[in-house]
């Protein structure tokens, strides 16, 4: 017999940076599961996975065996966790049960790649805005029956995916079509097709890290097209209206136990500028006040309505601040938590001085 041939590996993509790549994932229903397996198996060491959804019995078929139905009840994310470090130990998971909109810029910047999975407008919209702050090149995978779509944006000097993503534009999203799909007894499609947009997912991160490829590309399994586009930057979009994320200083503690009164003594600051509009007040249509403090993004219809006369069924007004100020006139609200204000996690915190002057902020235990 001849002698044996040497079986070397064949590295067909550099394999050291797969391995050294960080990458979060948003959502891990049937796109983000599959493509979570995709990840492992391509060889990707640091995965973080952001769902605060646990696993009901109807989700099993959808994530090529990596759900089972005794693990009904519990978090998602703690589920893909346990099956890669008994598949591949050694890697290096990371989980966060919470929703992706409660999270800010820096806590993006911290990944090479996000890959958003979610089929909620208000998600998609916020992702498209952090990665764009961050310049966090993002993967959106999306099914529609058969078909899997796929789009990759570098958010280096083009278009971000909220240039060309409104609220309309979205689309119809995986939880909806899969329903479809049962009706017209196409259920398995959505198995296909989410391995289909998991698996091209995995395929243009890597070809993002590792060649650079086009500002933005799509992917349509239906007609086995693959485009490739360099649109240029929406003036409209306010996603780039801030520009790159500003310096910061980073401070101890976390938003969650640290209050308004105690980051402006800190700091020692005049006011806390707010990403987000916070609802301080609602007036009802006859006339009563009632003070109440909610983040307008986490605001219910229940919230809403407290007073308990005639018109109570009739949306009152709502009055809402963007800022924060360290005076008396604040007092109900200085002794809260920043979080409970409406601050995200990894966020920046604009602080306003007398002179004027805005300086940034940033939790260091919160970047962890």
């Amino acid at each position: 017999m001849g002698e044996r041939m040497p079986r070397q590996p064949v590295e067909i993509y550099p394999l050291s940076k797969v391995q050294a790549a960080k990458v979060l994932v948003v959502g891990c229903g049937a796109v983000g599961a599959n493509a979570f397996l995709a990840l492992v198996l391509s060889g990707f060491r640091h995965i973080a996975l952001m769902d605060f959804d646990t696993l009901e019995p109807s989700n099993c078929s959808r994530a090529a065996g990596l759900f089972r139905p005794e693990d009904a009840g519990q978090k998602k994310t703690e589920i893909l966790k346990a099956w890669a470090e008994g598949f591949m130990p050694g890697m290096l998971i990371q989980t966060y049960a919470m929703d992706v909109t409660d999270v800010g810029a820096l806590f993006a910047g911290r990944f090479d790649a996000v890959i958003c999975a979610v089929d909620n407008a208000r998600a998609v919209l916020h992702i498209a805005r952090i990665t764009a702050e961050a310049g966090v090149p993002v993967l959106r995978g999306a099914t529609n029956g058969f078909n899997a779509s796929v789009e990759a944006v570098k958010n280096q000097d083009g278009a971000c995916l909220g240039c060309y993503k409104k609220d309309g534009a979205l689309s119809e999203g995986c939880g909806v079509k899969y329903q479809k799909a049962i009706l017209s007894q196409q259920a398995p499609a959505c198995q296909v097709s989410s391995a289909l947009a998991a698996n091209r997912i995995v395929r243009e991160l890597i070809l993002l890290l590792t060649e650079g490829v086009a500002e933005r590309r799509i992917y349509e399994s239906a007609q086995g097209a693959l485009y490739t586009s360099e649109l240029r930057r929406d003036p409209d979009c306010p996603n780039h209206e801030g520009g790159s994320i500003p310096e910061s200083t980073s401070l101890p503690g976390t938003c969650e136990e640290t209050t308004l009164a105690q980051l402006l003594q800190i700091t020692g600051g005049e006011a806390l500028l707010l990403e987000d509009p916070l609802v301080t007040e609602t007036i009802c249509r006859c006339g009563k006040h009632r003070k109440i403090t909610i983040p307008l993004r986490h605001v219910q219809e229940s919230d809403l309505h407290g007073c308990g006369c005639a018109a109570a069924s009739l949306a009152p007004e709502r009055c809402v601040t963007h800022s924060l100020l360290g005076t008396s006139s604040e007092a109900g609200l200085l002794e809260t938590s920043l979080a409970a204000l409406g601050v995200r996690r990894c966020a920046l915190l604009p602080v306003v001085y007398a002179t004027g002057e805005i300086r940034h902020f940033n939790f260091a235990e919160d970047m962890r």
